[in-house]
């Protein structure tokens, strides 16, 4: 899910998340780079790109080549360069991982060779300096290398695929002096010796004409090809500059796009006049004269990418801009090539798009964006929990800043600083239908900002905030509101400051914020409130300085606070603490934000509390704005999204916690503003283990491992070659005939509050006693003074050997190796080995043929076909095997 600006309330229902706060549009995350119907609809559903794509190529089967700065698309760690099929999923197999980003991306006609330009210094294991070629089929890199000294941004091919033109911060490629501008030839990389037109200036965009022999070329230069030309050029295929074709917008140009006849040349960038006309950033000019034709759609805002259909009825611009061709549009729009009006087609996305690339039924875009489809959605939106962006639309004309739900989920309350919400006038304070979306009768009128909502069981509305009046009294700060809308009798008046934070535990209303009075006490900035009468209790912790939250324990024991006090409890607390619902004393849990806690959540089991604001540090650790912290230790969990900027608003799910605030990131990933985390469910930091003897009718125990964040049961699988057998879910399991001969292993898992993870033991195999079923060997000279080994022969279930080595049939002392040299003892005698094969299950003997052996310098071998030479009396007397 995402919203284009600041989220400062979450209520959930069921599988719905309401969020409200300051944003304009909401659509669901697609990471960036999303694939639309040129038609218009629902974006395709392809993995998420976890950063920027730079380029996109369509691969002509249906599939996109990206580029950029990733390091991960969907589930599949894969950086800056991958292919995405035609199914929707990342091509595992096809994987260049280039060591830096890639800037631009060219597809060769006959579509077997990808052309790289970037930062990069290696890609698919070879050298290769800002520019490469890689095999569309394997990823491999080709022999092609012209070898820029820097950084290459911009890659076009010719028509006919014979030549690659490029543009960047270079000065040189494949050794040949070139100022940031040069044709490379397709097949050698070779340096075009005339074409070098030398821009002074950066080129930022690059355009040939579909027969070849134009380069169309723009950026902030002021001359190119020894001529003036201001940010606008074009040259020749042999690299003449093109006379009298003279555009000269007054500003730079930063993207270029052709239409399929090749007669106009579609201009955008910072400009607001172009080839003798005004126009405002984007622009068309006549490819054959160069001057600018009535087309003038006026963007408000910046383009960074163009685009044209391929029958040429479209242009697609894409940039930083709300407005174009007359309509009301975010990023991306399609304008009509004949009027320049914005068509139908609407797929707004959260932040500039510098990516645009079309196929025949579909536009890629792509840039540093999360969300690409959304929706208007003014200040309050609704999404599945799994990201889907729903119909509900009040729309509020003021920012959202408090939300609260029904006790049946059907009704969502809604508190802030707008006047109008569903097109009905609501003064801070409303209800709305969660089915609909429309605003009911309910209509308490607040005469100022509402800041905090919460409902009782019995459907008692409590709000807070800075207002004096509410419900059709005066109440200073803090209401209860009944099902009409009115103010009950319950006044608590705080009499100073704001209330913040609203939080219930039975007949007890927690309440914080800046006041120093309430309930007819003096109670600095925190209370607890009589649920029936208004009036404050005893409870009095003191806050130093402002709560902007509070959570209570599920046991209600405890009240866990945020704000930016530094003492509370008559403690020394750094904006957090633990209070005893009882008391009001702070507990030992001290994590010590370092920076302001806005926010307060705590997972069902209670042993997890979630925290949001602005700080950097939490308990000693690094955590920026997010933080899940042990309710026992006060110390910070594993968990660390890393915001970029604070956090605002927490709401729990069934699975998981929901987060809202002002970033833009979350780690190296764009995630503005809500994201969706699961609850720290167990993780396994020791894997389980099997014990036992492995053989059929013994039994095996598995033991769980060791598991972080506190599993409250496990549960076992027993698994044969990884799949699961039958009913052998306890821990321990008594082999089976079945098991001979196979892998079994256990998986456990383990579960908590928040949530089962599963891990799963090394395997073991399951033996019977070993059986010999080839006979030992002995191998080596059959002579005094050799060495002579032993092969085991073979052998089932795989036992480890023991070895005896045999002299007529006897045990020769110490002779347990599976070699043995002999000895002038062994002379005139029978040597054999004896194997001894063992696994868990028992034991086996199998012993090999003997062998004679012979004297000194006697000769002879060892196993197959033997021969003995032996000297008797000066004569030499020959046995031969067989004769």
């Amino acid at each position: 899910m995402v919203v284009d600006g600041a989220v400062n309330a979450i209520a959930v229902a069921g599988s719905t998340v309401v969020v409200g706060g300051s944003f304009a549009h909401a659509g669901a995350y697609t990471g960036g780079f999303a694939v639309v119907p040129a038609a218009g609809g629902a974006p395709a559903s392809l993995p998420a790109v976890n950063g920027t794509v730079n380029a996109a190529v369509p691969d002509g089967s249906g599939g996109w080549f990206l580029g950029g700065s990733f390091t991960s698309v969907g589930t599949t760690a894969i950086a800056n360069l991958v292919h995405v099929t035609a199914a929707g999923v990342v091509d595992t197999a096809w994987n260049p991982a280039p060591d830096a980003q890639v800037n631009a991306l060219a597809l060769s006609p006959d579509k077997k060779t990808l052309y790289v330009a970037g930062t990069f210094a290696t890609i698919a294991s070879a050298t290769r300096n800002g520019l490469a070629a890689v095999s569309t089929a394997t990823g491999s890199a080709t022999a092609w290398n012209p070898n820029a000294n820097a950084a290459v941004s911009e890659l076009v091919l010719s028509p006919d695929g014979t030549t690659v033109y490029v543009a960047g911060a270079f000065t040189a490629v494949g050794g040949v002096s070139r100022a940031g501008l040069a044709a490379l030839d397709a097949a050698s990389g070779a340096v075009s010796s005339t074409w070098n037109p030398a821009p002074d200036n950066t080129v930022s965009a690059l355009a040939v004409s579909p027969d070849g022999s134009t380069v169309y070329v723009g950026g902030s230069f002021a001359t190119i090809g020894g001529s003036p030309r201001s940010g606008l050029a074009a040259i020749s295929s042999a690299g003449t500059l093109r006379v009298g074709w003279t555009p000269q917008p007054n500003g730079a140009v930063t993207a270029l796009a052709l239409s399929p006849d090749g007669n106009t040349l579609y201009v955008g960038g910072a400009f607001s006049s172009i080839g003798g006309q005004a126009r405002s950033k984007l622009a068309a000019v006549s490819a054959s004269s160069g001057s600018a034709t009535g087309w003038d759609p006026s963007p408000d805002g910046s383009i960074a990418a163009l685009a044209v259909s391929g029958d040429g009825s479209t242009v697609y611009a894409g940039g930083t801009f709300t407005v174009v061709g007359g309509q009301a549009r975010q990023n991306v729009a399609a304008i009509s090539a004949t009027t320049g009006a914005a068509t139908a087609w609407q797929e707004d996305a959260d932040a500039t798009v510098s990516v645009l690339a079309v196929t025949s039924t579909s536009v890629g875009v792509g840039g540093g964006i999360a969300s690409v489809g959304m929706q208007t959605r003014s200040n309050i939106a609704a999404f599945t929990t799994s990201g889907t962006l729903l119909d509900f639309n009040p729309g509020a004309n003021g920012a959202v800043s408090a939300l609260a739900l029904s006790p049946d989920g059907s009704t969502v309350y809604v508190g802030g600083s707008f006047t109008t919400i569903g097109g009905q006038a609501r003064n801070r304070i409303a209800a709305i239908s969660l089915g609909s979306g429309l605003v009911s009768s309910w209509n308490p009128n607040a005469n100022n900002t509402v800041l905090a909502l919460a409902v009782d069981g019995s459907g008692t509305v409590y709000a807070g905030g800075t207002f004096t009046s509410i419900g059709g009294a005066t109440r200073n700060r803090i209401a209860a509101l009944d099902a009409t809308g009115a103010a009950t009798t319950w006044n608590p008046n705080a009499t100073s400051g704001q209330v913040d934070a609203i939080a219930l535990a039975g007949t007890t209303v927690y309440v914080g914020g800046s006041f120093t009075t309430v309930g007819g006490q003096a109670r600095n900035r925190i209370a607890a409130l009589d649920a029936s009468t208004g009036n404050a209790t005893a409870w009095n912790p003191n806050a130093s300085a402002q709560v902007n939250a509070i959570a209570v324990a599920p046991s209600g024991s405890t009240v866990y606070v945020g704000g930016s006090f530094t003492t509370v409890g008559g403690q020394a607390r750094n904006r957090i603490a633990a209070l005893d619902a009882s008391t009001g004393n702070a507990t030992a849990w001290n994590p010590n934000a370092s920076a302001q806690v806005n926010a307060i959540a705590v997972a069902p089991s209670g042993s997890t509390v979630y925290v949001g604001g602005s700080f950097t540090t939490v308990g000693g650790l690094p955590r920026n704005d997010l933080a899940a912290v042990d309710s026992t230790t006060g110390t910070p969990t594993t968990w660390n999204p890393n915001a970029s900027a604070q956090a605002n608003a927490l709401a729990l799910t069934s699975g998981g916690v929901v987060a809202g605030g002002q970033w833009t990131t979350l780690g190296s990933t764009r995630v503005p503003n809500v994201a969706v985390f699961p609850f720290d469910a167990p993780v396994a930091t020791t894997l389980p283990a099997v014990s036992g003897t492995p053989t059929v009718g013994s039994s095996l125990v598995c033991s769980t491992g060791i598991w972080a964040n506190n599993p409250s049961s496990y549960a076992y699988q027993w698994l044969r070659d990884g799949s699961a057998i039958g009913s052998a879910t306890a821990s321990s399991y008594t082999l089976v005939a079945g098991d001979l001969g196979h892998q079994v292993a256990c998986r456990v898992t383990a579960t908590n509050a928040e949530g089962s993870t599963s891990a799963t033991s090394g395997a073991v195999a399951i033996v019977a006693t070993p059986q010999n079923t080839s006979a030992p060997i002995v191998l080596g000279t059959a002579s005094v003074g050799s060495l002579l080994t032993c092969d085991p022969g073979t052998w089932t279930y795989s036992p480890a050997f023991s070895y005896a080595w045999l002299r007529d049939g006897a045990a020769i002392a110490g002779a347990t190796a599976a070699s043995y040299t002999t000895t002038p003892a062994d002379d005139g005698h029978a040597l054999a080995c004896r194997v001894t094969g063992a696994n868990a299950a028992g034991s086996a003997v199998a012993t090999s043929a003997a062998v004679a052996i012979a004297a000194a310098g006697g000769g002879g071998s060892a196993g197959g076909g033997r021969s003995k030479q032996r000297r008797l009396d000066g004569r030499r007397l020959e046995r031969r095997h067989g004769r």
